[in-house]
């Protein structure tokens, strides 16, 4: 299912392409790359994604 959010550095929309989880001291903690329409692409924490959905 395709996934819009918010590209973190310019705002415009992206693309979430990828989600997964990276070991911590404090246990497992869901990660994605996202790809904006300008190219932008980065490894973030999930609970940062800023969601497009019902702008």
């Amino acid at each position: 299912m395709l996934e819009i959010v918010e590209c973190p550095e310019c705002a415009a929309p992206a693309e979430v392409v990828d989600r997964f989880m990276l070991d911590s001291t404090d246990g497992a903690i869901e990660h994605a790359t996202v790809l904006c329409v300008l190219r932008h692409r980065f490894t973030m924490l999930v609970e940062r994604l800023v969601s497009t959905r019902g702008r």
